[in-house]
């Protein structure tokens, strides 16, 4: 079974490579980019992530591809065991799409990492508004305004910078707003194992996640007693669903992007389906493991 508990050794093994990476990166603070601590540059972070150590590859790959292959959306999805950095991709996971509104994960993470350092605090206005509200609208209600100007305060190549930093190299702001499948659920992965945010900031982002305003992909794909933390994205032709899964044993990065090609999004309805059958396909993959 995929959903089991972790044995001692296992456990043992994670939690001593995650205190040894939290204490490099507050010696070096090498997760921070310029902007965010001065003269300090950003280093990427290194983790037991590899895109092709995996036992369930030879069935949780192979099923994604046949189901990807028989649809004409481009589709991408990667899949990251945040214990032991196993990973799963299939269709363009490498090739860029429209992040949509899964990017506002970044802008959350950087903004509380300020918040974390003692740069910026969740009472503090931004805009006339109050951080912490700018946050909980863009996570919760996945709204355009508070991403904008909490980007705006984190600045556009500080931002950048940031991504490049935790290794999420194929990241492109400004106006682009690209990002691959398998970068952003690095980005959950290293957001799942404490490596970015302090626990209470962490915590405060997944009560916003928890709540977002859409759970019909793949939070409602997975199995009873799972919990969810998601962001979405619809955008043009667009639709992409991000999540981390877990149970008191079991933690997973999820993410699928899909793009119809087109400038609008005339299939809703059908594309949501879609996509919960490729997240039924990991939740049914792995949990015969």
């Amino acid at each position: 079974m995929f959903w089991k508990q972790k044995s001692h050794e296992e456990i043992a093994a994670v939690a001593a490579l995650s205190i040894a990476l939290v204490a490099l990166v507050g010696v070096a603070s090498g997760m921070l980019p310029t902007a965010f601590k001065t003269e300090v540059h950003a280093q990427v972070i290194t983790t037991n992530y590899d895109s092709q150590n995996s036992s369930y590859n030879t069935e949780l790959t192979p099923a994604l591809e046949t189901a990807i292959q028989a649809s004409a959306i481009r589709t991408a999805v990667s899949v990251i065991d945040n214990h032991t950095g196993q990973a799963y991709n299939a269709g363009a996971y490498n090739q860029q799409f429209k992040a949509a509104s899964t990017i506002k994960t970044l802008t959350a993470i950087a903004y509380l990492q300020l918040v974390d350092q003692g740069k910026a605090t969740l009472d503090q206005t931004i805009g006339g508004v109050p951080a912490r509200e700018l946050l909980r609208a863009m996570m919760q209600d996945s709204d355009n305004t508070s991403w904008h100007t909490l980007n705006d305060y984190i600045g556009a190549s500080q931002l950048q910078q940031y991504a490049t930093g935790l290794g999420v190299s194929s990241y492109v702001g400004e106006d682009m707003n690209l990002l691959t499948s398998e970068d952003c659920a690095r980005l959950l992965e290293l957001l799942a194992n404490n490596k970015l945010l302090s626990m209470q900031s962490r915590e405060l982002l997944y009560s916003y996640m928890g709540t977002s305003n859409n759970r019909e992909l793949i939070t409602s794909s997975m199995p009873a007693g799972v919990t969810t933390y998601n962001k979405y994205g619809m955008l043009f032709g667009n639709l992409h669903d991000s999540a981390i899964v877990t149970t008191d044993d079991t933690s997973l990065s999820i993410v699928i992007y899909t793009d119809n090609g087109n400038v609008e999004l005339e299939d809703y309805a059908q594309r949501s389906d879609y996509i919960r059958s490729l997240a039924s396909i990991v939740a049914s993959k792995l949990a015969t493991n």
